[in-house]
């Protein structure tokens, strides 16, 4: 079962933390956005962290791979930069930030409803 409270609460760290991230690329870098948000959330240990908490309820062990880790932010970032520019780019036109919340929100919510997330804890 999903704890939403849980959700609500990693939803809302990761936007804050994508935002920063954005403020020192122009949107025009979405990939690059994309791709350090989930590369640097690997480098500081935020996998493991995530990891860890699932693994009180299952069965998940974590292994540090930066060849796998780049791929990832790779895809990530192909994705954000596809995403972004197809589908939340003019959901609210003036307001950048809103439109990557929530592509931010939609994401996180599809890859821990799809089990997406748990491909990093294996």
């Amino acid at each position: 079962m999903f704890d939403i409270k849980q959700l609500t609460i990693e939803s809302t760290f990761i936007i804050i933390y994508t935002l920063s991230i954005k403020n020192y690329f122009g949107i025009k870098q979405i990939f690059i956005i994309g791709f350090l948000k989930h590369f640097l959330a690997g480098l500081l240990g935020l996998h493991y962290y995530y990891c860890s908490i699932k693994s009180l309820n299952y069965t998940f062990t974590f292994t540090f791979d930066i060849q796998r880790l780049l791929i990832e932010s790779i895809l990530e970032g192909l994705l954000f930069h596809i995403l972004y520019f197809n589908v939340f780019k003019n959901i609210i036109s003036t307001y950048e930030d809103v439109n990557i919340s929530l592509m931010i929100l939609i994401l996180h919510l599809s890859f821990e409803f799809l089990g997406i997330h748990e491909l990093f804890c294996s």
